[in-house]
């Protein structure tokens, strides 16, 4: 048993053993602790063991993690401490360390030796063994009552009660626990999921961060380029998109007549099956559609499992072929030279700086990319720079409600073929969604934008699908989620629609 925690979410105090060294904790039913009440995130923390103690990392929730009544991005935390994220309040009770060898057993007794220790424990008892005394009664519930007090007083003055769900299940990958028990953790803050925000790092000042080994000798592992803007001078007027030359990723191509009715979470499969559908019987879509299939292989698309976005079911809808792979496959797996479509579904966890330089060089000698959501910091912002960057307030970034807003598409020419422009489609944002502005410059084509944003943030962060060239490949970027859980049909083929032209153009 690791570590076990209190938890104080609700009417009631329970106390959690810990076995897991990587723990996510969350209100999302995918997280190894799941916890809903008010200000808990999805995703909103992860607690790792090193040794006797345990690290609390922000994983970008809004109300942050608090420890010691700060906004803390990481801390440690030892036996006793405690920490809010939102309304719930936790505190590590105790940490065994993980040992490093079995530790050796004592010899057996014989059987007469454990018959005679029975019969004397049996005699001090003054009862016939088996039988519990009135001291033994007394003693657990003097043990019941100091308890109770002692929850009432570490939590006196909480939040109000919230129901809560509790779960825990295996995580994605294990994290070595050091042999060296005593020694102070290190903790590599490349391994976290930084936000930038008013926040600190409550780590002791003799804990020293390791170095990542130096990957500039290694041609797969080079800086990838910055595309830098042209400057204001030498920028010309934006020409008319002209057509594409691809096969249904024309101009002009009909919008078909869809119905506006919204839908919520619990109908949003049938809403994208039924979007799915308005495609594959659109005669311009259709030819799109059929390029975009008749180019995939599961060698060509692949799409990378998220912790949000499911852009892999609407894939399934339109019977286009893929693989999906694991995200921890970027991390230790070549990009192989057959891959022309990368979906990088919404997730918390960004990937390492050699894996983003693989994929930034990957899109630059040719590929073609889609990211979502929190992709615009995760992976653009960081591993494709000078690109896209998320919308911030001083140092803290903008997040959006779980809402949805009217969007239009921009154009019915290129990408944006067959995308309807009156404006009274419904776009999904999830709770926390990362609004982002496009460098000036770079060549970028906002295809979808939102009114509601605009009035809302200004009209440079109003698109919600912008499309970039990067070297010899091309990105497509989109706010929100391809698979649309709320908002209208019309916003969902929206979505499919460009998917669709974006492969058609990718694959042919």
């Amino acid at each position: 048993m690791p570590y076990r925690l209190s938890i104080h979410d609700g009417p009631y105090d329970r106390t959690l053993a810990v076995n897991d060294p990587l723990l996510t904790v969350g209100s999302s039913a995918a997280c190894g602790l799941r916890i809903e009440g008010e200000g808990v995130a999805k995703r909103h923390a992860l607690l790792r063991q090193y040794g006797k103690c345990v690290v609390v990392e922000d994983l970008g929730a809004r109300d942050g993690v608090i420890v010691r009544g700060g906004l803390v991005r990481r801390a440690i935390l030892h036996a006793g401490d405690d920490f809010r994220l939102g309304s719930a309040r936790l505190k590590v009770l105790d940490v065994t360390a993980a040992p490093s060898a079995r530790q050796p057993t004592a010899p057996r007794r014989s059987s007469a030796a454990r018959e005679e220790s029975k019969q004397r424990r049996a005699s001090r008892a003054g009862d016939r063994p088996g039988t519990a005394t009135p001291f033994a009664v007394s003693a657990v519930l003097h043990a019941a009552l100091l308890a109770s007090l002692w929850g009432w007083v570490v939590f006196h003055g909480a939040a109000p009660a919230v129901e809560a769900h509790i779960e825990v299940s295996s995580v994605e990958a294990p994290v070595v626990i050091p042999d060296a028990a005593e020694k102070a953790p290190i903790v590599d803050p490349l391994d976290v999921v930084p936000r930038d925000r008013d926040a600190v790092d409550l780590l002791p000042p003799d804990v020293e961060l390791p170095e990542r080994p130096l990957i500039d000798d290694d041609p797969r592992f080079r800086p990838p380029p910055r595309i830098e803007p042209t400057p204001a001078a030498d920028r010309q007027p934006d020409a008319p998109p002209a057509p594409a030359s691809v096969i249904g990723v024309g101009g002009g191509d009909p919008v078909p007549e869809v119905a506006g009715r919204s839908f919520g979470k619990g109908e949003s499969a049938a809403a994208n099956r039924t979007a799915a559908g308005l495609l594959t019987s659109d005669a311009g879509a259709g030819t799109a559609l059929r390029a975009a299939r008749g180019g995939a292989s599961k060698a060509s698309v692949w799409v990378a499992r998220g912790d949000y976005d499911q852009a892999e079911k609407v894939l399934t809808e339109l019977e286009i072929t893929h693989t999906l792979v694991a995200k921890g496959g970027l991390e230790t797996h070549e990009i192989p030279k057959t891959l022309r479509v990368l979906v990088f579904n919404c997730t918390g966890t960004p990937l390492t700086p050699e894996a983003q330089s693989r994929i930034a060089w990957w899109v630059y000698e040719g590929g073609w990319l889609v990211t979502t959501d929190w992709g615009v910091e995760k992976l653009l912002e960081k591993g494709l720079p000078g690109t896209l960057v998320p919308l911030r307030d001083g140092e803290r970034p903008v997040l959006t409600k779980d809402e949805t807003v009217g969007v239009r598409s921009t154009s019915d020419r290129g990408l944006g073929a067959g995308t309807p422009q009156d404006g009274v489609s419904r776009w999904w944002l999830e709770d926390s969604s990362v609004p982002f502005t496009v460098t000036p410059g770079i060549g970028a084509e906002v295809l979808v934008r939102s009114d509601d944003l605009d009035r809302r943030h200004g009209h440079d962060a109003s698109g919600v699908a912008v499309t970039f060239p990067y070297g010899k490949g091309r990105v497509l970027h989109l706010l929100g989620h391809v698979y649309q859980q709320e908002g209208n049909v019309r916003g969902a083929l929206i979505v499919h629609r460009l998917v669709v032209n974006f492969l058609a153009a990718a694959l042919r």
